[in-house]
């Protein structure tokens, strides 16, 4: 900190700063639970929206951080996919097998090829 006080706004030293300073890195990734109605029409939304700023701070309280061997394998088992692939690449990614996601659990990602044996009943 004390470099950054001794240092003047066009001259700050980000070299040593970057030396001396270590980021936390995480690999988790972002996977939006639809869990109810506003989360889907925010969700909707997203297809025609001309900007997106909005529409993601609504989907924040949406958002579950999973660890990256989870979300690849989701991912592989198709539970998630983007939203608007197009136009905002893996930005979005939403759950689409709702029996991963439990309101009184959280998300489930050890098994996520995972149904329920009546939601396999017609």
């Amino acid at each position: 900190m004390g470099l950054l006080k001794r240092s003047a706004h066009d001259s700050l030293p980000f070299e040593t700063l970057a030396q001396k300073f270590k980021v936390i890195e995480t690999a988790m990734r972002p996977v939006i639970v639809p869990y109810d109605r506003e989360a889907r029409d925010a969700l909707s939304a997203l297809e025609f929206a001309e900007t997106c700023g909005g529409i993601a701070r609504r989907l924040q309280p949406y958002l579950v951080q999973v660890p990256q061997p989870a979300y690849d394998a989701l991912y592989g088992a198709h539970a998630i996919q983007p939203v608007a692939e197009k136009r905002y690449g893996e930005q979005f990614m939403r759950l689409i097998n709702p029996e991963l996601y439990s309101a009184q659990f959280g998300l489930r990602w050890d098994n996520p090829t995972f149904l329920r044996a009546e939601s396999l009943v017609i």
